[in-house]
Parts: C-alpha cells; sequence; structure tokens
C-alpha cells in the first residue's frame, strides 16, 4: 500500500508517497493528527501576534500614534511568525527607529 502525506518544506506544502503496510500508515496518520491538535490552525498564533502588536502599541503611547505603530506591530509579529525568530523583527525594527531619527532630526 502507498499513502500519501502532506508535509511542509519550508512554507510550500508537497504530497510525498511512501511505501506502507496498512498498520505503518494508520501510525503516521494516527502522529500527523496529534502534530495537527498540539499546532492548531494557526489561530493561536495569529492571536498572538495580534496581542503583541496591541502591546507594542502600549508600550509606544506618545510619538508616534499608537495606531501606526500597531500596524508595524503585526508587520514585525508576521516576521518573526514567519521567520520563526527575533532577527528579522528586530532589524526592521531599528531600520524603523532610524529613519523616524533621521526625519525628526531633519525637521520634519
Amino acid at each position: 500500500m502507498f499513502a500519501v502525506v502532506r508535509v511542509r518544506v519550508r512554507y510550500e506544502p508537497r504530497d510525498v508517497e511512501i511505501g506502507l503496510d496498512d498498520e505503518a500508515a494508520l501510525e503516521v496518520h494516527r502522529r500527523l493528527e496529534v502534530a495537527r491538535e498540539r499546532v492548531g490552525t494557526g489561530a493561536r498564533r495569529a492571536r498572538a501576534v495580534y496581542a503583541t502588536a496591541a502591546l507594542f502599541a502600549l508600550l509606544h503611547p506618545v510619538w508616534p500614534n499608537p495606531v501606526p505603530l500597531f500596524v508595524l506591530g503585526l508587520g514585525l509579529g508576521w516576521l518573526a511568525a514567519r521567520t520563526t525568530g527575533l532577527l528579522v523583527p528586530v532589524l526592521v525594527h531599528a531600520l524603523f527607529n532610524a529613519v523616524s531619527a533621521v526625519f525628526v532630526l531633519r525637521g520634519g
């Protein structure tokens, strides 16, 4: 028997055929179901990104306005989730701060 297993390779789902007997195919299917339950559908990650974006905006209450910073926080959260790390969002935040500082220093 051949089982078709859907796997994610760097955010690109692909179908892979592997030769398994019935018992092994059922075990693979069961383990994949358990993994899906643990990870969820991404709703938990989306809620975390929205919550941290709101916290990011609340921690910057003066200048600039917290509303655009909420949008920036959403983007930084998406980058953190997409890259599964903090390096890229930290670099984007530093770039945003540098551009903002230049804008303020030039009298804008």
